[in-house]
């Protein structure tokens, strides 16, 4: 088990780094507003960064901050880069202040994927936070997504059911089975045809959208 005191995540695996960029920002949400955790790559050449090679990855945008909260290196050791009570910037306005973003360092597809140590890992680090009773509203594995989820981008590169099996005590969840889905809060349409395995267009064709990519909450979509 792990406490959260200060936005720190504390636990002897996990490395504080106060030279990133944003580890001494100040709270600015509460953590009963978490909901999700928001899983990348890094997408660099390197799958062991220096704290100033990740550092300097947020230097051309300007940022206040590090893009992830988390970060996880080819050997598995686990850094924190943002106290989790401030939002990063990972995966855009809706995503954000809901999120705590882990990345995994490299760049990857389905088939190429990261090192053992990273993957086991990774899987710590989700149940840590999927069990700290300071993360009320952050429970299950399923609300562990990837960024494709939220945009039209092939981060994280592995799959959904590849990083879910990564995370102890995680079933890989089967493929949804109804041929509707109700769009939920923060969701888009990109990420449900990932969810569904199917595409934008397939999915605009179903609901007759035309090329509209609109969705509102509680709206019913055909998937299938």
């Amino acid at each position: 088990m792990a406490t959260i005191t200060n936005g720190r995540l504390v636990h002897t695996r996990v490395i504080q780094q106060p030279q990133s960029t944003g580890h001494n920002l100040a709270s600015s949400r509460a953590l009963t507003t978490i909901d999700r955790i928001t899983v990348h790559h890094t997408a660099s050449s390197s799958n062991m960064p220096t704290i100033a090679n990740v550092n300097n990855w947020w230097s051309g945008h300007g940022w206040d901050r590090a893009g992830y909260h988390f970060l996880i290196r080819g050997d598995g050791s686990i850094w924190q880069l943002v106290p989790v009570h401030a939002p990063s910037w990972g995966a855009g306005a809706v995503a954000n202040p809901r999120s705590i973003h882990i990345a995994i360092a490299g760049t990857f597809t389905s088939t190429n994927l990261p090192t053992q140590a990273a993957r086991d890992s990774f899987g710590f680090l989700c149940r840590l936070l999927l069990d700290n009773s300071q993360l009320s509203n952050l429970r299950l594995p399923e609300h562990v997504v990837g960024h494709r989820e939220w945009s039209a981008t092939a981060c994280p590169g592995f799959t959904r059911a590849q990083y879910q099996s990564w995370i102890p005590g995680a079933s890989t969840p089967p493929p949804p089975s109804g041929g509707t889905h109700t769009v939920r809060a923060g969701e888009t349409l990109w990420g449900i045809s990932q969810m569904h395995g199917t595409t934008v267009a397939v999915l605009q064709q179903l609901n007759n959208m035309g090329t509209s990519t609109v969705i509102s909450v509680g709206q019913v979509l055909r998937v299938r």
